[in-house]
């Protein structure tokens, strides 16, 4: 799908908002959708997409929406005082910005981005589609771990003939996995 604003480059930003009990769809290029930089909810209630990945980091972390307003009274290390090794960019620049300087990052500022990525996704473990060719040993492998911890349950249960068939389709699935 071409963007609708420039017309040359594929869409892959789509906004939805409701205009007087209508519903607006655009579809737009990166570009166009950055020089637009605001969500609009309402007339005067813009929002950039700086301050709306702000809004929503501020959300998970139980902090401010004006970090501004917090003073420095208030600066806890746990936001402040993390910095990564590599790029040297600290959490504060992140919540600016939204994006992190390395790969690194991702190690250094993990326990503030699993509640946004949960808040966002809903999970912080990728449960999405597979590759062709690996969803079929993926498959096998979860539900092997599947299986295992029901044969706990029923040994725990003293279910012995239930785990008796569990541990049996565990055996099958690991012959068929070899």
């Amino acid at each position: 799908m071409q963007c609708e604003q420039c017309q040359q480059n594929q869409a892959t930003v789509h906004v939805t908002h409701i205009e007087n009990g209508e519903k607006i769809e655009q579809h737009l290029c990166e570009n166009c959708a950055k020089k637009m930089q605001t969500f609009n909810f309402g007339d005067s209630n813009l929002i950039s997409f700086d301050d709306f990945f702000t809004g929503l980091l501020n959300m998970a972390t139980g902090a401010s929406a004006h970090p501004q307003s917090l003073g420095n009274k208030n600066k806890s290390y746990a936001t402040h005082g993390v910095q990564c090794p590599s790029c040297k960019m600290t959490y504060d620049e992140f919540k600016k910005t939204g994006k992190l300087g390395c790969a690194t990052c991702y190690q250094v500022f993990e326990h503030h981005l699993y509640p946004v990525i949960k808040r966002i996704h809903g999970n912080i473990n990728h449960t999405g589609k597979l590759p062709q060719r690996a969803a079929t040993d993926l498959k096998v492998k979860r539900k092997i771990k599947q299986l295992n911890e029901e044969l706990q349950r029923a040994i725990e249960e003293e279910a012995y003939e239930k785990a008796a068939q569990i541990r049996d389709q565990i055996r099958a699935l690991e012959k068929e996995e070899l």
